[in-house]
């Protein structure tokens, strides 16, 4: 195994080794081959990976190559990416033409695929913009359902969003959806999302919903006047999915 963390080189470096783990790494040119690689926080101006599984993160270089057979590539920019292999990419942007669907180009050579994927926040609110735990739920545009998730306790909902299939022939954009948000009986209407970069959007509920509570409280006293004293005893229950208790 090869480790390298907190370093510079103004020189060409090619390693080859079974594998590899590089942290916070500056240098103009890198070749790495491996059986394993990982990869965070890395700037530079060339970047070349041949490795059955590649993780990558915080990448920051002008020209890419990347082949893999289990690449995961995350939070990155580059001027010039190309993939070879199978993998995911997760918020990576590139200055290549067409830069008008899901952040710039991403080239894949034959025998590849790979999926794009964008981040997307949702915040969650009823009429009184109370943050609402609901259950949310992506529709792609045949009516299926390929995401549900519950949001926080405070209504925000997170996850990543398949954007686009990326293969030799073509790059094709999948990232067009609708989110609807259920609590209880309640429901909003389906809001459509469009998946070309890290998405933020807010789902509203038109009623004042009634939110479950951990807590419970009592007033000993049937009646009670102004200026009385009264006793409160309360309990907490099984805490409900995401309670902070």
């Amino acid at each position: 195994m090869i480790k390298i963390v907190n370093s510079e080189a103004s020189s060409n470096i090619s390693l080859n080794c079974s594998k590899a783990l590089i942290e916070n790494f500056k240098g103009e040119t890198l070749n790495l081959n491996s059986n394993e690689l990982s990869l965070l926080n890395f700037q530079g101006v060339n970047l070349k990976v041949s490795a059955l599984k590649t993780d990558a993160t915080n990448i920051f270089i002008d020209n890419a190559f990347i082949e893999s057979l289990n690449a995961s590539i995350k939070d990155s920019s580059f001027k010039r990416l190309i993939v070879k292999g199978f993998g995911k990419i997760f918020n990576v942007t590139t200055m290549e033409s067409p830069l008008t669907k899901a952040g710039g180009a991403i080239y894949a050579l034959p025998n590849s695929s790979f999926q794009r994927y964008w981040y997307l926040t949702l915040t969650i609110t009823d009429l009184t913009n109370t943050g609402i735990p609901a259950n949310v739920s992506i529709y792609d545009l045949n009516g299926s359902i390929v995401l549900k998730k519950q949001a926080s306790l405070n209504g925000e909902f997170k996850a990543t969003v398949l954007a686009e299939e990326i293969n030799e022939t073509k790059t094709l954009f999948v990232g067009n959806y609708f989110a609807q948000a259920e609590y209880k009986n309640y429901s909003t209407f389906k809001v459509p999302l469009t998946m070309d970069n890290n998405k933020a959007y807010s789902i509203k509920f038109y009623y004042i919903i009634p939110i479950e509570s951990a807590v419970s409280i009592q007033i000993l006293k049937e009646k009670v006047k102004v200026g009385d004293f009264v006793e409160v005893k309360g309990k907490i229950n099984l805490p409900i999915e995401n309670a902070l208790i």
